[in-house]
């Protein structure tokens, strides 16, 4: 399962994805005409030089964002199907109610 799969409910998976790519095609066409009007006053080697910084860029800032989104809160008691040590200590078991003769 993927990041966007754990975090978008069922009903909206559809229209996310497409929003997605809607921001894949922008992106892409915009690239290409920046590029072009980079290269033609600062050379054809300038725009990989810029988008090499701005693939750099933008993969730091969905590194921190993707670690922020897996953490846990600390509200949360269940966290992807396991307790955390605020719910264990909260939770009674089966001996703590029963009386030790």
């Amino acid at each position: 399962m993927s990041l966007r799969q754990s975090l978008v409910p069922t009903e909206l998976l559809g229209r996310v994805a497409m929003a997605h790519e809607m921001v894949i095609a922008i992106g892409a066409a915009l690239g290409a005409a920046t590029a072009g009007f980079t290269a033609h006053p600062f050379g054809l080697r300038a725009p990989f030089y810029g988008g090499a910084v701005l693939l750099f860029a933008s993969s730091l800032i969905s590194t921190r964002s993707v670690q922020k989104a897996a953490q846990p809160s600390q509200n949360s008691m269940v966290v992807a199907g396991r307790e955390t040590e605020a719910h264990r200590s909260t939770r009674s078991t089966p001996t703590d109610n029963a009386e030790i003769h």
